[in-house]
């Protein structure tokens, strides 16, 4: 699927991933980009977190997302869907 978003100037990165900062805004400020589309894993816990994450600094908050979980529970969820 292709989101044209060359069209908005959003900048991808040489492997067709959206370029984003540490708050997942692109380099278009009333774009953000979460999950797939940016680098990392590709998990859908973690576009979970990065959309709250999205979500609370729009109200106003200052979350942050740790990316260096404990990889085995990264690997249990990616086997079962669910992790707690």
């Amino acid at each position: 699927m292709d989101l044209a978003l060359d069209k908005a100037g959003v900048k991808m990165d040489d492997r067709g991933r959206v370029e984003v900062n540490e708050h997942l805004q692109t380099n278009v400020s009333n774009i953000y980009a979460i999950g797939d589309v940016v680098k990392g894993a590709m998990l859908a816990h973690k576009a979970e977190e990065e959309g709250v994450l999205v979500a609370e600094q729009l109200a106003g908050e200052k979350p942050h997302i740790d990316y260096n979980l404990d990889s085995r529970c990264c690997v249990y969820m990616a086997r079962s869907g669910f992790c707690w």
